[in-house]
């Protein structure tokens, strides 16, 4: 039997696909392998494809060119390495390579582990319109009835595409000209696997105008029993949604975990192990973005670095410095440095060496982070 597809219907119309769940990361929603991260020609394929990667590797560039310049004495010297990297050296993919082909082993390894952290993080509001998928139900019933499976059907549905309501606006949606229940009634006479439903329906599923019509036939006595149904019924969702926001926004945070040297043999199944137990995963949450040099996972745990570096302990599996663990940064509300905060003198030379490896990290983090070797 053909699954029906729902789409919610808001009060202007607009369209948005019921359940449709956008990408968690930018290599999710620009699909990107991680591995192309990981070689010179894969990051100039992917920046040529994606002008948000472009973007990404001048911010670095940038970063890059000016670290450089820093080491110059000699005034020729520096002027000669300004007019061959001048700042707009990277204004297009064709670029990326000789750049990258010229920088050492380390450098390069800093570029794609930055890429790779970048790659990691929530797509933005900036990736919208760049995106390959879809980055919201609206999003994805504007494709589905523009250029989708469902474009045949819009016009029998009287689904009308709107790509922006003035000059500049970004505004792109499909959206529904006639009354739900006529749109449905036209779909299942055509035989289309696509339904409708209004957002505002009721606590019962009902649609406003069946809602209201209901409501007229009933007595004072039904209407008060009615109205204390629906108020529990909303408090107790309302309880449930904030501890399910509590338990999964709040506790649970992205990590990367970088393992310098990954151990061979039997140790490996162990190291691994203990990882997981650390981390308290599953083998199924142990998201591996890079293989080699260094083996990177990206994960979703409510433990924090202290308590994964305990239990290593514990089970007598050294971490140290051989595991890097790096949460990363929430777009939504940015980890900065507190403004108080000096690095310690001895603390200072392995910040600066951390900081060009993981450039979205703070001070106060990668200090916290040396703290445990």
């Amino acid at each position: 039997m053909t699954d029906i597809r729902i789409f919610i219907v808001n009060n202007t119309g607009t369209l948005a696909l019921d359940g449709y769940e956008p990408p968690d990361t930018r290599m999710d929603a620009y699909c990107i392998f991680p591995s192309n991260f990981m070689a010179p020609t894969g990051l100039a394929n992917e920046a040529e494809d994606n002008q948000s990667v472009l973007w990404a590797l001048k911010d670095l560039y940038t970063n890059w060119r000016d670290t450089e310049l820093e080491t110059f004495s000699n005034e020729d010297s520096s002027e000669a390495f300004e007019t061959k990297w001048h700042e707009d050296f990277l204004d297009g993919a064709e670029d990326v390579i000789p750049w990258l082909e010229q920088l050492t082993k380390e450098q390069f390894s800093q570029i794609s582990q930055a890429m790779l952290l970048w790659g990691s993080e929530r797509p933005s509001s900036d990736d919208q319109e760049s995106a390959q998928e879809s980055m919201s139900g609206q999003d994805m019933a504007y494709h589905i009835f523009s250029e989708g499976s469902g474009a045949d059907e819009a016009e029998v549905l009287g689904v009308e595409i709107v790509e922006g309501e003035h000059p500049g606006s970004s505004y792109y949606a499909a959206e529904l000209s006639i009354p739900i229940a006529e749109a449905n009634k036209k779909a299942e006479t055509a035989g289309f696997d696509l339904r409708f439903r209004a957002e505002d329906t009721n606590a019962h599923g009902l649609e406003q105008e069946q809602h209201n019509e209901l409501v007229s036939t009933m007595t004072d006595g039904e209407l008060k029993i009615a109205a204390q149904n629906l108020k529990k019924f909303m408090e107790d969702r309302k309880s449930s949604e904030t501890s399910s926001k509590t338990e999964s926004t709040q506790k649970r945070r992205a990590v990367l975990v970088v393992v310098i040297d990954w151990p061979s043999g039997t140790m490996a199944l162990k190291f691994g192990g203990v990882m997981q137990a650390a981390l308290d995963i599953s083998k199924d949450g142990m998201n591996l973005v890079q293989m080699a040099p260094e083996r990177i996972f990206r994960v979703e745990t409510t433990v924090s670095e202290a308590e994964f570096r305990e239990v290593m302990r514990s089970r007598d599996v050294a971490s140290g410095s051989n595991v890097l663990f790096v949460e990363i940064p929430n777009t939504s509300s940015k980890t900065e440095s507190t403004p108080s905060f000096v690095v310690p003198s001895h603390l200072q030379a392995g910040v600066a060496k951390l900081k060009r490896r993981f450039p979205n990290a703070s001070e106060e983090e990668l200090a916290n982070e040396l703290s445990f070797y």
